[in-house]
Formats: C-alpha cells, structure tokens, sequence
C-alpha cells in the first residue's frame, strides 16, 4: 500500500517505530503491523532485510 511505502522510505532514512508514527500520525502499533506486512510481502527478517531490498528494488535512491 501507499502507507507501507512511506513506511519503507523513513526506515531506509533511519526513523524509529516512534518517529515514523510521529511524522504520519499514526500510532506506533499501526507502524508494527505495517512493518509486519512487509516483511510478509517481501519475505526479508528485520530492518535491515528491508532496507536492502528498498535498495535493491529501487524504491530508495542511497546516498554515497
């Protein structure tokens, strides 16, 4: 969804669960599930995993 990728984006710039939820005014809990849906989707374990496929995907741009 639209959400999940705005999620995705503050991940790969670093944002906590609590950040993310600040910056759109959602509850921590729905930045969890969304988190937990795409692990679901992508099949990654962690942050990490998802960053790396946001990078590999091309839906970030990384700074270098």
């Amino acid at each position: 969804s639209q959400r999940e990728i705005e999620v995705l984006r503050l991940i790969c710039e670093d944002c906590s669960n609590k950040e993310i939820a600040n910056i759109l005014s959602i509850s921590e809990s729905t930045v969890k599930r969304h988190i937990e849906s795409l692990l679901r989707k992508t099949g990654k374990v962690g942050r990490a995993g998802l960053v790396a496929h946001a990078m590999i995907g091309g839906w970030i741009n990384p700074e270098i």
